[in-house]
């Protein structure tokens, strides 16, 4: 069921009968658009889409509180602004819909598939998992709740949800969602949620988004500009709590720390010592470690003021790039 601000009626039969709540919901009270015939028509077609599709959408202004109504507002008002794109409004692009900016409708989420679409192959993935030995639901559950194809290029969208890692630019990749799942496990196993994590190498966003989903508190260190401006935007837009910042990530973020987990998503030659010094007592350090070509994961946790050493399965991942990784 969407969600419902309290004591907010969310009217679903008739893009007509709701259109004024819309308005007044985005601030629009005062500035009304001309709306053709064929786009209203349009209109009251999606609004009769049953409530399970229009309430998998992500809120994009939940976190800063900008729009009452929960998904249900947030999934019409991105069709009306859509409609009015199709019907030829040559300003819609350009409007700002009440006190939210540009990023309301970003160009990043083109509607070239259905959101239903998304979400079926979403659970099919999550089903791809749990054949593969993924067996902690909490992780299974999370992943299945982010949109991963809200995370990668556009060209690679319809195969978002395939087990396979895809390019994110800047010689980067998002990691495939068997090892997202698999570091997400480990950490998980050891570092109950609602715990202060630092994620290194924010990348696309997707793997902050699902530590995020677990209930961590999540802090994370990118090192490319272009990288760390479009995860920061994308993580305003879905309303994603994560904490960023643009930096060295093998150094961590030592005013930030004590850390309960450290997840590293790059490939160092040797466990970075400013990341192990950031641990709390207890808290431990997911990390993979070998050659460029190939590394093992690795978990260190700390025990006072010794570490002791975990070794899992192999993958291959980017190169941490910094002073304690790969220069």
């Amino acid at each position: 069921m969407p969600h419902q601000a309290p004591g907010k009626r969310v009217c679903i039969g008739s893009f007509a009968k709701c259109r004024s709540e819309i308005e007044i919901a985005a601030g629009l009270k005062e500035q009304r658009f001309s709306f053709p015939e064929a786009a209203e028509s349009q209109l009251n077609g999606l609004c009769k889409s049953d409530e399970q599709q229009i309430g998998s959408l992500p809120l994009c202004a939940a976190g800063k509180g900008e729009l009452p109504g929960g998904n249900c507002f947030f999934w019409i008002l991105m069709q009306y602004w859509r409609c009015l794109v199709d019907a030829g409004n040559g300003n819609a692009e350009n409007k700002t819909f009440g006190t939210a900016d540009n990023d309301f409708f970003p160009e990043e989420f083109p509607m070239h598939e259905s959101e239903r679409l998304m979400a079926a192959r979403r659970s099919g993935m999550v089903r791809d998992l749990r054949h593969k030995g993924i067996i902690d639901e909490r992780v299974l559950e999370a992943i299945g709740s982010v949109e991963r194809h809200r995370f990668v290029e556009e060209e690679s969208r319809d195969y978002a949800y395939e087990d396979a890692a895809w390019p994110i630019g800047h010689g980067q990749t998002i990691s495939q969602p068997y090892t997202v799942a698999y570091m997400t496990s480990l950490l998980l196993d050891r570092c109950p949620p609602q715990a202060k994590v630092l994620e290194i190498g924010t990348g696309s966003g997707y793997q902050a988004a699902v530590l995020d989903a677990i209930g961590y508190r999540v802090y994370s260190v990118e090192r490319i500009p272009e990288l760390y401006e479009r995860a920061v935007k994308l993580f305003r837009a879905l309303g994603i709590q994560v904490m960023c910042r643009l930096g060295d990530g093998s150094l961590g973020w030592e005013e930030e720390a004590p850390f309960d987990g450290i997840m590293v998503t790059a490939a160092a030659p040797d466990c970075p010592q400013h990341l192990l010094g950031q641990l709390s007592p207890n808290g431990c350090l997911v990390i993979p470690v070998g050659r460029q070509d190939m590394q093992q994961m690795t978990v260190y946790r700390r025990s006072g003021d010794r570490f002791e050493k975990e070794l899992f399965h192999h993958f291959a991942f980017v190169p941490l790039i910094g002073r304690e990784g790969w220069n």
